[in-house]
C-alpha cells in the first residue's frame, strides 16, 4: 500500500472538500502511477453516474458528436473494447447510437466497474468488464476490431508510447482516442496539462509505433475548455490478420483464461479473482495456482 492510513483519511477529506487529489498526492512527492490513478478513480466512483443523470442533455450531445465520427468506421458486427470505461456512462449511449448491444470494457477501479455493471444491467446491455492496467491489457493480439478511449489516457503522462503500443497490439483495425489535445490546446490548457502530468505527444507516439492517423477532429462539445479534446482515428493496418480468441487473457503471458473456482485460471497456472463476476486482471492480482487438488 502506497499511502499510510492517515494519508488515506486526508485524501478522503480533501476529496469531500472538492480539492484536486492529483495536486495533493504530487505535493507529497509521489508519482502519478497506476496505483495512484486507481485510488483517485475509486474515490470518485458513483459521481459519474450522478453527473450523467443530472446532465443527460449534454451527454446526449457529447456522445452524438462522437458517434457521428465513429459511425463512419464501425458496423454493428464489430467488436469493441472501451479502455477506461469508468461507470460506462459514456459507453452505453455510444453503443445504443451505434446499434451495438455488447462490448468489452476495462477500468482501473473496481468500484467504478461495479457502477458500470449496474448501469449496464438497468439499460439491458451486455458489458464484459474487467479491472486492468491500460499498459497490460488482458486480451490476446488482434482480439478486438476497435478500441475506444474517452479521457482515459489523460492522466498517464510519460506513458504515451507504451500505451499506444499496447492498444495497437490488441486492436485489429482501429483505435479511437477522445483525449485532451495538448498540441492544439491554448497556453492555459498546456500549462494545466503539464502541471497535472497529463499526456502529451500522442501524435508522435502513434507515428513511432507505425500506426496511421486517418483523422484528427477537435471536439466541439467539451465540459472543460481547459481540457479540450480531439477525436483521433488511428488505423493499425492489421485488418487482414485473423482475430485471436475474444476471451479474457492473462495480462502477463496472454494465455487464455478459463473459469476456475471463483475466478479465472490460465493453462500456465496463474489464477485471478472475481468481484461480483468482474475479474481482477492486473498483473499484481495474479496468484500462483500450479498444483490445486483435482
Amino acid at each position: 500500500m502506497k499511502f499510510t492510513p492517515e494519508q488515506l483519511i486526508e485524501l478522503r477529506a480533501s476529496y469531500n472538500q472538492g480539492f484536486n487529489l492529483t495536486e495533493l498526492i504530487t505535493s507529497w512527492g509521489f508519482p502519478i502511477d497506476f496505483e495512484v490513478i486507481s485510488i483517485i478513480y475509486d474515490f470518485q466512483a458513483g459521481t459519474y453516474t450522478k453527473h450523467a443523470n443530472r446532465n443527460s442533455n449534454y451527454l446526449d450531445i457529447f456522445t452524438t458528436e462522437i458517434v457521428g465520427v465513429l459511425g463512419r468506421y464501425l458496423s454493428p458486427d464489430m467488436s469493441i473494447l472501451d479502455c477506461g470505461t469508468g461507470e460506462a456512462t459514456t459507453l452505453l449511449p455510444i453503443l445504443e447510437k451505434l446499434g451495438l448491444r455488447s462490448s468489452y470494457a476495462i477500468d482501473a477501479s473496481i468500484s467504478r466497474l461495479l457502477w458500470a455493471q449496474e448501469n449496464a444491467s438497468c439499460a439491458n446491455y451486455n458489458l464484459k468488464l474487467a479491472v486492468s492496467d491500460l499498459g497490460q491489457l488482458p486480451l490476446g493480439d488482434n482480439a478486438v476490431d476497435a478500441i475506444l478511449t474517452v479521457h482515459a489516457l489523460e492522466p498517464n503522462g510519460d506513458r504515451e508510447n507504451i500505451l499506444i503500443k499496447e492498444l495497437g497490439r490488441v486492436a485489429r483495425e482501429y483505435i479511437f482516442l477522445i483525449e485532451p489535445d495538448f498540441e492544439n490546446g491554448s497556453n492555459e490548457q498546456k500549462e494545466r496539462m503539464t502541471n497535472l502530468g497529463y499526456i502529451k505527444g500522442l501524435d508522435t507516439a502513434i507515428q513511432e509505433n507505425n500506426f496511421k492517423i486517418l483523422e484528427k477532429i477537435p471536439m466541439k462539445n467539451n465540459s472543460n475548455h481547459l481540457n479540450a479534446a480531439s477525436i483521433t482515428i488511428i488505423q493499425t493496418a492489421k485488418a487482414n490478420q485473423e482475430n485471436s480468441n475474444l476471451v479474457w487473457a492473462d495480462p502477463i503471458f496472454k494465455n487464455k483464461l478459463e473459469p476456475y473456482m471463483n475466478g479465472l485460471r490460465s493453462s500456465f497456472g496463474l489464477w485471478y479473482p472475481k468481484v461480483s463476476d468482474i475479474p481482477l486482471l492486473r498483473a499484481s492480482d495474479a496468484q500462483y495456482l500450479f498444483s490445486p487438488p483435482n
